[in-house]
């Protein structure tokens, strides 16, 4: 069971922190810049459990899209030094990823994905419910950052190789072993 303690652990600060006010509205579309500095990029790498994270920056433009809604467009952009699943050397990994996304206050986050449809929902329609009238551009951002990582980063030309210490003519493939079965 979880000590008590630990259930009253605040989440971690995230590597970009800024939200925006909407409680007055926009009036028009508000376009901004946010960038990780040296401590976010290493809050990040840490959050992320890679060994680097270099750049990570949003440019992006929010815009009124009906009462109380906002549409979200833009793109994520950074650097990361991941480790190789095969031979464990470094990988770097450019991100570049495009983002829209719809922040609408939760009532009507909650009743349009209860209404949604299979089509509307394989739209690729993405509805972010905000509170207290603020949206978290910052959490988002990381988010599609974090999302667009490589799972599985892998070195240029790294291969697994399996050497069999029993069988050395058997060597380089993991299969080999299973001739030995009978059925």
């Amino acid at each position: 069971m979880p000590d008590k303690n630990d259930m009253n652990t605040a989440a971690p600060a995230l590597p970009i922190e800024h939200v925006i006010d909407v409680t007055q509205g926009l009036g028009k579309a508000l376009r901004g810049h946010v960038e990780a500095d040296e401590a976010g990029l290493s809050r990040a790498a840490h959050l992320l459990a890679i060994p680097a994270v270099t750049k990570f920056a949003s440019d992006y433009e929010l815009t009124p899209s009906g009462p109380g809604k906002y549409r979200a467009e833009g793109r994520v952009y950074g650097a990361v030094s991941q480790t190789c699943v095969v031979s464990g050397e470094p990988v770097e990994q450019t991100i570049e990823e495009s983002f829209i996304s719809h922040f609408w206050p939760p009532e009507d986050a909650a009743q349009w994905w209860d209404n949604a449809g299979l089509e509307q929902i394989m739209d690729d329609i993405e509805i972010e419910p905000y509170e207290d009238g603020r949206i978290d551009i910052g959490g988002f951002v990381y988010e599609v950052f974090a999302a667009a990582l490589d799972p599985y980063p892998r070195k240029s030309g790294a291969r697994f190789t399996f050497d069999n210490p029993d069988k050395p003519d058997e060597a380089g493939s993991p299969f080999a072993v299973l001739k030995d079965l009978k059925t």
